[in-house]
């Protein structure tokens, strides 16, 4: 293949590009739940992980000039499965390559001239402050998890009944009132309260080790 990319040499290019600490630099701490990290947030949504992944391999592309060739797209078709697991947002669960759209949004992630975009996805530093600034603008508004949820908690299901109605408002469903977890890609409710409107939908269940969800 034609134009290779050196593993080391995008990394140093990525380190230009992205904040270097996954800890909140914030000082409003009060838009924070106590225990916020960073990195427990993008744990808990591969999604916006996989958005700024998939930012930095446009800016690889189009700063590199390289295109696709035929060696490149049967490298990366061999770890695509990999790439939508660890770094595209799926699950194994979710993540099913005959499925067009899926197999289209996971191409995305190709670095043109690479053939170890694992190795290279696994050194890129994230943009913190944007993670941060996403959560309390957007995230904690839509009832996004701020952690995967521990062991014992997990038994009341994100619904309708915890939002604030807020119509007209650019946020019609407002969950900012409660905080919430992740297991096994169900959002719960840490601190509702059961009731007929938010019933107990299941009795908390040990939290699975990591990588085995």
């Amino acid at each position: 293949m034609k134009n290779k990319i050196s593993l080391l040499i995008s990394a140093s290019a990525l380190a230009f590009m992205a904040c270097s600490s996954l800890e909140v630099s914030n000082p409003e701490v009060e838009n924070f739940p106590a225990n916020w990290s960073v990195a427990a947030y993008l744990n808990a949504n591969p999604d916006l992980r996989a958005l700024q992944i998939m930012d930095q391999v446009t800016i690889l592309n189009t700063k590199s000039g390289f295109a696709s060739d035929a060696a490149d797209d049967a490298a990366f078709e061999a770890i695509m499965g990999d790439v939508a697991v660890n770094y595209a947002g799926f699950t194994a669960a979710t993540w099913d390559a005959a499925d067009a759209a899926k197999t289209k949004y996971v191409k995305s992630f190709n670095v043109y001239g690479v053939t170890n975009e694992l190795e290279l996805f696994a050194t890129m530093t994230l943009d913190s402050a944007a993670v941060e600034e996403q959560y309390v603008s957007y995230g904690r508004r839509e009832g996004r998890p701020y952690r995967m949820c521990a062991d014992g908690e997990g038994t009341i299901v994100k619904g309708d009944c915890q939002s604030t109605d807020m119509e007209g408002s650019l946020f019609p469903s407002n969950f900012e009132n409660h905080l919430y977890c992740s297991r096994a890609g169900v959002t719960y409710c840490i601190d509702c309260v059961a009731s007929d409107e938010c019933p107990v939908i299941a009795a908390p269940v040990t939290t699975p080790a990591e990588g085995e969800e």
